[in-house]
């Protein structure tokens, strides 16, 4: 009964929950284009690549709700003795494929990123960064796995024909993101990154129905809402081999907030850093009925082994909505490789 509800509750909120909000992802800066396009480029290489996937919903739905990812950036140094050198330019490319499975309803994208990276004190690796997005999404759904009210018939459940307007079930649009980043990565001592980005801040029409001519019936415009983005993170020495690092960040989209506070634990497996050992947990806090309320536990482990990088996390949901809704939990996995790690780079965390 909890998933007949729950899945009706989906169906009520289509045109509203569904394009209200983007995708999530806990371990934030395994995505580092996505949180901030500024980010594009800083790492310790000369490229990397990643690879994330997400599942959540599963104690929902039988086809729970997924989320890929896979991105690719590169930077260059530039050189010379001008008011650019040691300045850094970087570039970058993602795609993400969305499904939501008991609609068959599939959200698209790939864009392109740009980064500028300057150096305001070599020394300390003081940068300041601007990136740009730009790219082009496409939404589709069957229409076939969907069921509407006056379809019921007494008897032999949903068998009337509906009268529901048909919408076009494939479209597609612009979307445009900027950032700024500030990053301090000294050779020895804290390190710190903090940053700002606004997404979608063209807030392109996301309805299904936008050839419908009567929207006095039905609206035929549904704004995506712009997304705007606020996180800082430190990595702190403190003892041989180790390291803590606190984080913060702060999502606005729209009438919804989200704030995500913790922190992770760096253990040195080698002298030379080429293996390290990540742990940590953090909270996600989210507005739940115009206040902000708990909405998930996040554990994480992580390993480095040279130029790899994998991360497992768990979010366990302690929302009141999604328990009785009968959600355990997302998990969410990701891989990472960096090319040339010996090259210096900007500090930029890992997960």
């Amino acid at each position: 009964m909890r998933r007949i509800i729950g899945m009706c509750l989906s169906i009520l909120l289509w045109g509203q929950v569904v394009h209200a909000q983007d995708r999530y992802f806990s371990q934030q800066f395994a995505n580092p284009m996505y949180s901030n396009p500024a980010l594009t480029g800083i790492f310790a290489g000369d490229y990397r690549a990643a690879l994330s996937y997400r599942s959540q919903w599963s104690g929902a739905l039988d086809n729970p709700f997924s989320t890929f990812s896979l991105s690719t950036d590169v930077n260059v140094k530039l050189k010379g003795k001008s008011f650019f050198s040691n300045d850094r330019v970087g570039a970058g490319m993602q795609f993400f494929a969305d499904k939501m499975g008991g609609f068959d309803f599939n959200t698209n994208q790939i864009s392109l990123f740009g980064a500028y990276h300057k150096t305001l004190d070599a020394p300390n690796q003081l940068v300041l960064s601007l990136g740009f997005q730009a790219g082009i999404a496409q939404k589709n759904v069957n229409y076939d796995n969907l069921q509407f009210g006056d379809q019921f018939l007494e008897g032999s459940g949903f068998s009337n024909a509906t009268q529901e307007p048909a919408a076009e079930n494939n479209y597609g649009y612009g979307d445009y993101s900027f950032g700024l980043n500030l990053g301090r990565s000294p050779a020895e001592g804290p390190k710190f990154v903090t940053g700002f980005a606004m997404h979608h801040f063209a807030t392109p029409n996301v309805s299904f129905f936008r050839q419908f001519n009567d929207a006095a019936v039905i609206p035929n415009t549904v704004p995506l809402f712009t997304r705007y983005t606020l996180y800082a993170q430190a990595e702190i020495p403190a003892g041989d081999g180790f390291a803590i690092a606190p984080r913060a960040s702060y999502i606005k989209q729209g009438p919804h907030q989200g704030v995500q506070a913790g922190s992770q634990f760096l253990l040195d497996i080698t002298v030379d850093r080429s293996k390290v050992l990540y742990l940590g947990a953090w909270t996600r806090l989210t507005n739940q009925l115009d206040q902000l309320g708990l909405e998930s536990l996040t554990g994480f482990a992580g390993i480095k082994l040279g130029s790899v990088l994998m991360g497992l996390s768990y979010d366990s949901n302690l929302s009141g909505v999604a328990s009785r809704f009968g959600q355990r939990g997302s998990i969410e996995f990701t891989l990472i490789v960096v090319g040339n790690t010996d090259a210096d780079g900007i500090y930029c965390p890992e997960f």
